[in-house]
């Protein structure tokens, strides 16, 4: 399995995500433009998958587990991964929990821990978050 540096998406081949960041994250494309939703793509293919699964409806991959239907393969292979084999990617470094998606685990950080890591950081480790508008200081 190979990951994009940017957006983590994964790939089978090291050839695919090669081309995944030449498409998509290269900042020197013209971009064709979705007339409905009026979002960009690298290529015009990408937009007619887009307009064909997200706006037709089209969903042309089913699982084999639960006969569940998506209209992309990248779709159906993370459907597999993270509720068919349970794989959990993205652990918390702060409890023992784990994620299939890098979002969730960024969601639970948020609601779960950022009142312990705001406490964490100013009472055990000292950091200073806010400064005195009058004389500069940390505080």
């Amino acid at each position: 399995e190979f990951k994009c540096q940017y957006c983590h998406k994964s790939f089978e081949k090291r050839i695919c995500v090669n081309r995944h960041i030449k498409n998509v994250h290269e900042a020197t494309r013209e971009y064709v433009e979705c007339y409905l939703c009026h979002k960009n793509f690298a290529q015009k293919h990408y937009l007619a998958t887009h307009i064909k699964t997200v706006h037709h409806g089209v969903k042309e991959f089913k699982c084999m587990y639960c006969e569940k239907e998506y209209g992309q393969k990248s779709q159906l292979n993370l459907h597999v991964k993270t509720v068919h084999q349970r794989i959990r990617d993205y652990a918390c470094p702060q409890c023992d929990k784990t994620f299939a998606k890098k979002d969730t685990l960024k969601f639970h950080m948020k609601t779960v821990h950022q009142g312990l890591q705001s406490h964490v950081d100013t009472v055990h480790k000292g950091i200073k978050k806010h400064k005195c508008q009058g004389c500069n200081k940390p505080y």
